[in-house]
């Protein structure tokens, strides 16, 4: 498992990772740009900001960006290009035992219809967001 740009490595030599809360909270790094091309910066900023906004409205979690201390879970993003496809890679970590709950993954083929920013990080969301609330309930 790739963890782009030593985002997993930052957050815990940071010791931000705590006691369980009664409300399960999720730190989301920015999407890292791993293409080498600038033109994909604005995907991994839109993915991350709209991937917050996202989680931030499902009932009972708690949401920061970046370093947050005490945070349950991690989710590290990241953009790739192997020539023929884009894509977009979230992985969900619980922490503090650091253990890979789940990957999405994402192919943006050029010839079709791209799927939006939002649309990206609502799967993401939609997928993550249900299994980070069940810790709350003993559930994961």
């Amino acid at each position: 498992l790739y963890l782009g740009a030593g985002a997993l490595a930052a957050v815990l030599a940071a010791g931000l990772f705590g006691p369980a809360s009664a409300r399960p909270s999720v730190t989301v790094t920015h999407f890292d740009n791993e293409t080498g091309d600038p033109i994909f910066d604005a995907l991994a900023d839109e993915v991350t900001d709209a991937l917050m906004d996202d989680l931030s409205h499902q009932k009972g979690l708690h949401v920061a960006r970046d370093a947050a201390p005490g945070a349950d879970y991690l989710i590290v993003g990241e953009i790739q290009n192997d020539g023929a496809a884009v894509r977009v890679l979230a992985d969900l970590i619980r922490l503090p035992a650091q253990t890979h709950v789940k990957t999405v993954r994402f192919e943006l083929a050029p010839e079709l219809d791209q799927p939006t920013e939002s649309w990206l990080a609502h799967e993401i969301a939609s997928d993550f967001g249900p299994r980070i609330a069940a810790r709350a309930t003993g559930g994961d």
